[in-house]
């Protein structure tokens, strides 16, 4: 009984033609598509209103407030990462970041650890590409602190900042 051998016949030439509709598929997606362009904000918009809040009532949640403009009295200083970004800390212990604006910046506005700082300012969400922005301005320093910041789900873009001074030693004695 003769078997006829048809069973490899066509390996070769659907090997050859696979490969051809893939770099037809990878040329076709290489003519069509288009590179995309993230805008990444860097100054905020400046919205008119101004809500005052407390800190306590803000820290509830943060995120209800982002693309509002906001009042933020009496907070304490707790950590001072360069000349644009301080931080400060509810009271439950939760840090919240503060990024000063290019237009605070050239006043020279000096915050240190301690002090008590109004700040007036836009609440926006943290994403990847607001941190490659700061690195790639000098606002992170290195990859520490830029892991500190990705924790941050929002952050405030203050505008303005007015420093009120140091706490005395009775709001600091732990009432």
């Amino acid at each position: 009984m003769a078997q006829s051998k048809t069973s490899g016949k066509f390996t070769i030439p659907l090997m050859v033609l696979a490969f051809i509709s893939a770099a037809g598929l990878l040329y076709w997606l290489n003519v069509n598509s288009t590179p995309t362009e993230f805008a990444v904000a860097t100054e905020a918009p400046d919205t008119g209103e101004t809500q005052s809040v407390g800190v306590s009532e803000f820290a509830l949640n943060p995120s209800v407030f982002v693309g509002q403009r906001v009042q933020l009295g009496d907070v304490i200083i707790a950590n001072v990462t360069g000349p644009a970004a301080v931080w400060f800390q509810f009271e439950d212990g939760t840090p919240y970041l503060v990024r000063l604006s290019q237009g605070l910046m050239g006043q020279g506005l000096n915050i240190a650890a301690g002090e008590i700082v109004g700040f007036t300012g836009t609440i926006q969400m943290m994403s990847d590409s607001i941190l490659d922005a700061w690195t790639a301005e000098g606002v992170i320093a290195d990859e520490g602190l830029r892991g500190m910041m990705e924790f941050s789900q929002t952050f405030m873009h203050a505008e303005e900042a007015a420093i009120q001074g140091r706490p005395s030693p009775a709001d600091t004695s732990g009432s």
